[in-house]
């Protein structure tokens, strides 16, 4: 079997899988499925927008970790004093962007493929249905 083959038979298999959950969707909730789905794609969205302002408020926090550094790098306190204020401020940063990347990539993928997100809720509100 070649890679095409492999790569058209998982497609294939995943259009098969998204069209029995679909399937299955309407089963459950009758002609409103189509009306639905539509309303889970704009869900995502709005998870996406969920976690681009989270992005954003973290960022902030890191941006803001910054400008304090260089107010304080211009104060002349003592070595301990500003070695504390350092050590806080280093922390807020790393903090603040090792919590702004993971939304970054959430929001990303909700505005790049909603869709398939909308098809993964669909799947959990029919196992949880069952």
């Amino acid at each position: 079997m070649s890679i095409t083959d492999a790569v058209f038979e998982t497609v294939n298999n995943f259009g098969q899988t998204v069209g029995d959950i679909l399937t299955q969707l309407a089963e459950v909730v009758g002609k409103t499925a189509v009306h639905l789905y539509t309303v889970l794609v704009r869900q995502q969205i709005v998870y996406g927008v969920q976690n681009l302002v989270y992005f954003l408020l973290y960022f902030g926090f890191a941006i803001f970790a910054g400008l304090m550094y260089k107010k304080f790098n211009k104060t002349s306190l003592h070595s301990e004093d500003k070695l504390m204020i350092y050590a806080l401020l280093l922390v807020l940063a790393v903090y603040s962007v090792t919590q702004a990347i993971p939304y970054l990539n959430t929001a990303i993928a909700y505005f790049i493929n909603p869709e398939y997100y909308a098809i993964l809720e669909a799947k959990t509100i029919l196992q949880s249905i069952k």
